[in-house]
């Protein structure tokens, strides 16, 4: 799914008027398969049931129905999804999957709980990784979790003139000025691709060798947006690839809000230079 996808389906939830029914969301994990999470599912479900009588019961148990047709006809691609669904006078039903988790989670309310498409949309917006051997470089622009943009560059092939024209070392030294002339193109692709996106977080994936080369030459600006390098063979599939930086992506976004949150901690504990809290915060904005 493209982020202005998601974005637009955000909205559309935050836009659905309330009725005297009340909104079913769910969030299901499928990394594990659809049958993986259906002790957290079946607990969650019968805990709302408890909860709900007469015309909010019966609404319930209606707008579950959709909900259990598509969860069950969930395929291998995606790892999570999230469903909403409203029976009653303004019935509607809502599927998104995705590529990027998700936890299950499922409640009702008066309105869609969007809290974690908000989510998702900021902390898997978009990275770009460059795929690089001697031979090509492969650069992908990954969008939660997919892949929306793609761009090959095949290295030229090397003159082969030993002999009378050119000496075995004169060869040696072309080929390295030829491997370090595309390392820099690479690198320029992949500058104008981020600067033209958007895109704030860059991972490297394939070769030792290869990578090192590259990392060398990454300009500051770019070496600041690099998250992680991830080993890579010449034959590596696309998708295994980027489920690999993925995961490395993930990581990165988890370590980075623990430090956002220790940061947050010690300006809290350093005369007052940070505040938590609804009340709190809402008394420093208006100051």
């Amino acid at each position: 799914m493209e982020l202005r996808t998601l974005e637009r389906h955000i909205a559309s939830l935050a836009a659905v008027p309330e009725t005297r029914s009340q909104v079913i969301s769910c969030y299901i994990d499928l990394q594990s398969g659809p049958s993986g999470c259906q002790n957290a599912w079946d607990e969650q479900v019968a805990a709302l049931r408890k909860t709900l009588t007469g015309a909010q019961l019966r609404d319930f148990e209606e707008g579950l129905v959709p909900i259990e047709r598509f969860r069950e006809s969930a395929g291998p691609e995606p790892m999570s999804m999230a469903m909403f669904a409203r029976a009653g006078e303004q019935p509607f039903f809502l599927a998104l999957r995705f590529r990027v988790p998700l936890p299950t989670r499922i409640e009702v309310g008066s309105a869609p709980n969007i809290y974690h498409l908000a989510e998702i949309k900021d902390n898997y917006n978009r990275y770009v990784v460059l795929l690089a051997t001697e031979e090509r470089a492969h650069i992908l622009a990954v969008n939660l979790g997919s892949v929306t943009q793609e761009v090959w560059r095949t290295r030229p092939e090397l003159r082969r003139r030993v002999g009378h024209e050119w000496t075995t070392e004169h060869l040696r030294s072309h080929r390295r000025e030829r491997i370090h002339q595309f390392i820099h193109d690479q690198i320029r692709t992949v500058d104008r691709l981020m600067s033209a996106g958007g895109y704030r977080h860059l991972i490297l994936a394939g070769g030792a060798r290869v990578t090192a080369c590259i990392r060398k030459a990454l300009p500051k600006h770019l070496a600041a947006k690099l998250v992680d390098v991830v080993p890579a063979g010449p034959n590596s599939r696309t998708e295994d690839v980027v489920a690999g930086t993925l995961r490395s992506f993930l990581n990165h976004e988890e370590l980075e809000s623990v430090s956002l949150v220790d940061e947050l901690l010690g300006r809290m504990h350093t005369n007052g230079l940070a505040v938590a809290g609804t009340p709190a915060s809402l008394r420093a904005l208006k100051s």
